[in-house]
């Protein structure tokens, strides 16, 4: 597996508060737990290097199992829908938004509460503290009060227990965003402030200061409003949901950071509880077609699966056909075949065919020049039909590819160039139709003496296109 790919992944684990450790597992903090697939199915996500791909399974009683899943979120089908590593990174992304607002939120209340500890702030605070003295009344001498702090901390305490982000995010497919259409469309909002906007109440009393200067948080750090409680991203990408997902973290991380950055003079240990390095930048994700390759080389939970399944089935088959007379030579080389095939342990015959897949997807493809003579493989002699070209399917809808590929990769004549004799010739769109029991142009003419075959019409719906 490419280098670059893992440094970008490596990278954008970092920027999440992840660590790496070196050889390839993902914690949530140095000294914390492996991240894992789920909290049923504690399978732990690795980088994807040859060495865990080649270790994805272990035998169990005779059977492939799942032991690790490669991490690899650019990995982006809508056949498979959200991916692991896409929805452990949507919720982390929640939690550590979650987290930054509560830091940087007590750090911005205990500023307004005493706002001589930065002489000169930043036009960032100042647009803040700006916020809060819009609700100062002249029979209010100070907004903010520890109370307020107090409130704002039980809060967020309150929605920790219930296991609530203050934050959530959802990703839809073929969204619209103020009339703009997005193949994903993730959108981030906080129930909190909503419940704040609404007036709701809470298992605890609440001043109206409290409420609303909780509310003020919420709008200066995601810029949301009663009227738009909404952040939205789109894109129309080749990784619409590692984009959103990022481009969205990058913007509200950023701030947050640089506020926290800015207000360790508050409370120094405070700012210093939440610390994460933002690695991945927004011209990083300009530039992710470069991984294209690399991705494709890596199988995702769905293909091992599918790979492990086809795998046991093909087994039962091959143990379930009755053995042949061995009176020709070639049944007994396929008789051995089978036995080794059987006998083979099914973990090693997984990852092969799992490791078969992730070379072929690094193959690079050449495309042919446009105009050029396509070659004819396995050419027959002039007036005898040619043999179809072969293509290895890819992956695991080869079956389709195959069949698409040899709609497209038939010869074709150059311009100007009479058709090979022999060769069925497709006809243009538009061109005469051979009439009904008429040779097509290009077709073997029948030989003298023998009965000439009639052309075929096609039938049932799709028969224009056989």
């Amino acid at each position: 597996m490419s280098n670059i790919l893992i440094d970008f992944y490596k990278k954008t684990l970092e920027s999440l508060g992840l660590y790496c450790t070196e050889d390839g597992y993902i914690k949530v903090s140095k000294d914390g737990d492996f991240l894992v697939k789920s909290a049923k199915e504690r399978i732990p996500l690795v980088l994807p290097t040859q060495e865990h791909i080649k270790t994805l399974l272990e035998d169990d009683n005779g059977k492939a199992k799942i032991v690790k899943l490669p991490f690899n979120p650019l990995d982006e089908n809508a056949l498979k829908g959200e991916t692991t590593s896409i929805r452990k990174m949507k919720i982390i992304i929640e939690q550590r938004i979650t987290q930054g607002i509560y830091v940087a939120g007590l750090l911005l209340l205990k500023l307004g509460e005493n706002e001589k500890v930065i002489s000169s702030p930043s036009m960032n605070i100042t647009d803040f503290l700006r916020r809060l003295s819009k609700l100062r009344n002249q029979n209010v001498k100070k907004l903010i009060d520890d109370k307020v702090i107090s409130i704002f901390d039980r809060l967020y305490k309150a929605f920790k227990e219930l296991n609530v982000p203050f934050f959530k995010i959802h990703i839809k497919k073929n969204g619209v965003y103020q009339g703009t259409k997005y193949y994903k469309l993730a959108t981030g909002k906080s129930e909190l402030y909503e419940k704040l906007v609404n007036g709701e109440e809470f298992n605890f009393k609440m001043r109206n200061k409290d409420r609303k200067a909780a509310q003020i948080v919420f709008e200066y750090l995601l810029g949301v409003t009663p009227e738009q409680p909404l952040v939205a991203y789109g894109s129309n990408g080749k990784y619409p949901s590692f984009e959103t997902l990022m481009s969205m973290y990058i913007d509200i991380m950023g701030k947050i950071m640089s506020i926290l950055k800015e207000l360790s003079v508050v409370d120094q240990e405070l700012a210093d509880s939440l610390e994460i390095e933002l690695k991945v930048t927004k011209n990083d994700l300009e530039s992710l077609d470069i991984y294209s390759p690399y991705v494709a080389a890596i199988p995702s939970l769905t293909d091992i699966q599918t790979t492990m399944h086809n795998t046991e089935v093909s087994k039962q088959q091959v143990v379930q056909q009755p053995q042949q007379t061995n009176n020709v030579v070639s049944n007994n080389v396929q008789t051995q075949q089978v036995q080794q095939q059987v006998e083979e342990d099914p973990t090693r015959s997984v990852i092969n065919k799992i490791m078969n897949r992730s070379n072929v997807a690094m193959t690079p493809v050449q495309q042919p020049v446009y105009g050029a003579p396509q070659p004819i493989v396995n050419q027959q002699p002039v007036g005898y039909p040619q043999q179809p070209q072969q293509v290895r399917p890819v992956g695991l809808n080869g079956a389709i590819q195959q069949a698409q590929m040899s709609m497209y990769n038939r010869p074709q004549p150059m311009y100007g160039q009479q058709p090979q004799y022999g060769i069925p010739q497709q006809p243009m769109y538009g061109a005469p139709q051979p009439m009904y029991g008429q040779p097509a142009y290009g077709a073997l003419q029948p030989t003298y003496g023998m009965p000439q075959q009639q052309y075929q019409r096609p039938m049932g719906a799709n028969g224009l296109l056989r």
